[in-house]
């Protein structure tokens, strides 16, 4: 069985270095390979039917992605925009430019604040014998 990332695909990018999720994937037509595999992965992780409506504008670029779930549209997302998806594996969140750039740096800082936490946490219990 092959040990490759499941997210390790052009079009996705991993939000904390060295992990698999978060990840983010910029909404273009060259991505919606990468968009099709965020919605695949939340419909299965949430067992439930899920649709991406796609739309193209007469110049033939796209608009924007319509996201779906049992029937009912559940998310627009302009193009240039970008879809987020945490560690849950289960929803998918829109994001601005702004919005996402700030999430790439918080991400990072917030995964090794806990593993800070979780180091002293730990050699603390070490410490007093627990």
């Amino acid at each position: 069985m092959s040990k490759k990332s499941l997210f390790n695909q052009p079009g996705v990018e991993q939000l904390v270095p060295g992990r698999d999720l978060p990840v983010a994937v910029k909404v273009t037509g060259r991505n919606l390979h990468a968009v099709g595999l965020l919605v695949s992965v939340s419909s299965e992780t949430v067992k439930g039917r899920s649709g991406l409506g796609v739309h193209f504008e007469d110049d033939g670029s796209l608009s924007h992605i319509l996201l779906v779930s049992d029937g009912t549209e559940q998310l627009r997302v302009n193009a240039g925009e970008y879809l987020l998806m945490g560690p849950d594996k289960a929803a998918i969140i829109a994001a601005s430019k702004a919005e996402y750039e700030f999430y790439k740096t918080l991400a990072p800082l917030v995964v090794s604040v806990g593993a800070a936490f979780a180091t002293l946490g730990s050699s603390i219990a070490s410490a007093i014998g627990i």
